[in-house]
């Protein structure tokens, strides 16, 4: 999804391809929202040296002796970096549409005078409104206990996500 907005009676949504159509998906349509972070990981070999200072020593060794002095030792390191990925899934029924909001590449501009400064906060802020306009929709509750466990298809999903059915008075 490239771009959407909040409307009263549904979730407009832009897709990523050229010239797309607005797509309106309605709030009593919307059956499941799922937020969560997926962590990804890459891994890189790093090749260091002997610093500049170390090298500047030892050729002043080696000019004022005339003994050259080794290069010194390289080490190769492997560096993992890992990054929090969040996420929103939204599944809407009839037809059936399945809608990925990413975090880092949202616009939160939806929220209007709500949006605050920090990128967590946001996307805290777009979970509990989109909550709020759809309170019979399932809700992912991480670990906590629940009345109704679901296995979205398609997705895989550890042991611990859960999912609870609210009704309109909770």
């Amino acid at each position: 999804m490239l771009k959407a907005e909040l409307a009263g009676d549904g979730f407009d949504v832009t897709e990523a391809k050229a010239h797309a159509p607005r797509e309106r998906l309605s709030w009593t349509r919307l059956k499941v929202i799922s937020a969560g972070a997926v962590t990804e990981s890459s891994a890189k070999t790093v090749v260091e040296g002997p610093s500049v200072a170390e090298r500047s020593v030892r050729l002043g060794v080696t000019l004022t002796t005339g003994i050259p002095v080794g290069r010194g030792k390289e080490t190769e390191r492997r560096v993992v970096e890992e990054r929090r990925v969040p996420f929103i899934e939204l599944a809407f029924a009839s037809p059936p549409r399945r809608a990925r909001i990413l975090a880092a590449s949202f616009d939160y501009a939806v929220l209007g005078d709500r949006m605050s400064y920090s990128a967590e906060l946001n996307f805290r802020a777009l979970v509990a409104e989109l909550a709020a306009r759809a309170p019979l929709a399932l809700r992912s509750r991480g670990r906590a206990r629940c009345s109704r466990r679901l296995r979205p298809a398609g997705f895989p999903t550890s042991p611990s996500t859960t999912w609870r059915a609210r009704s309109a008075g909770s």
